[in-house]
């Protein structure tokens, strides 16, 4: 939105004193912001008063129109601008509050003298405010934000504050964004409510208390029934055997593997070639059958419990 020099004056006359949340046809961008901010700085920086004063309080108000969260860093050249905007037409004190809030965002920016020469009087000013101690904000007491997450000059704020003696933009972020321009402690009512009625809400949201329950009496516990656990006798000859005949089989696959090596060597007649291959296939299907007959033994033995019947294996001849 592009307000007309005299009308932006008009509308920010009373910003001094009062907080102004804007009434704007159309909303203010950040791409206006930008543009103004290359015009006023132009401007001061060039010695226009005059047309430095007239974008400022264009600045001023449309700031308050912002329907876009403006990052931190870009607020503070932006307030700075206005101040020197106000500065370069005379208004020092008005200029001031812009330039202090911009000195709580960064207390270590320094104008280059390709911004302003060594005698300029702005920098001069400028370091006289450099030169203040810092303000700590003033909470208010008894009052809440609306809903939504609050920034102060682009600081994230959980309960309403403010320093005095600046200018501050309050922007609300929730489903859309709403934006402020104060002075000082005067948060803008439109931005807040009463702590008494957050409070009354949530209390709306307490649950009842739960009746108490009658402690769970724990059953006596069981006497021993004097049970005795068998061994199966079949059990541990069942796991030796088992477990060496799986050592067994490891010894018969090494012993394939020796005789496919010497099948693999043998290059005498065909005989010999074809009885290495004998042996090494016997040897090789022999092992994992061994292997086989010692797992299910030690398997057995392992599912062997008392009461529990032997596997057996029955035919007809």
């Amino acid at each position: 939105m592009r307000f007309s020099a005299p009308v932006a004056v008009i509308m920010a006359t009373g910003l001094a004193q009062t907080a102004w949340a804007g009434t704007c046809e159309q909303p203010y961008s950040t791409s206006d912001l930008l543009e103004d901010l290359v015009a006023v700085e132009s401007a001061a920086q060039g010695g226009d008063g005059a047309q430095a004063s007239a974008v400022a309080a264009r600045m001023e108000v449309g700031l308050g129109c912002l329907e876009e969260k403006v990052v931190k860093v870009m607020l503070g050249r932006t307030f700075r601008s206005i101040g020197a905007g106000f500065v370069a037409a005379g208004d020092e004190e008005r200029g001031a509050k812009w330039i202090r809030s911009a000195l709580d965002m960064d207390r270590n920016f320094e104008y280059g003298t390709s911004e302003y020469a060594a005698d300029h009087p702005f920098r001069a000013f400028y370091q006289q405010l450099s030169a203040e101690a810092p303000s700590i904000p003033i909470p208010m007491e008894g009052r809440e934000f609306i809903a939504g997450s609050a920034y102060v000059d682009g600081r994230r704020v959980e309960t309403p504050s403010a320093s005095p003696d600046r200018m501050h933009l309050l922007q609300i972020v929730d489903a859309s964004t709403q934006s402020w321009i104060f002075e000082g402690t005067e948060i803008p009512a439109g931005a807040l409510v009463s702590q008494v009625a957050v409070e009354t809400g949530k209390k709306k949201k307490e649950k009842a208390p739960k009746e108490a329950k009658a402690p769970k009496k724990k059953a006596p516990a069981a006497a021993p029934s004097g049970v005795v656990v068998i061994r199966p006798k079949e059990k541990t000859p069942l796991l030796l055997a088992g477990s060496a005949i799986i050592a067994g089989a490891g010894g018969m696959f090494v012993g394939s593997v020796l005789t496919r090596q010497q099948f693999e060597s043998v290059r005498s007649s065909e005989d010999e070639l074809r009885k290495a291959h004998r042996t090494t296939n016997r040897l090789y299907v022999g092992s994992f059958a061994l292997l086989a007959v010692g797992v299910g033994g030690v398997a057995w033995s392992v599912s062997l419990d008392g009461g529990t019947v032997m596997p057996r294996i029955q035919g007809r001849f």
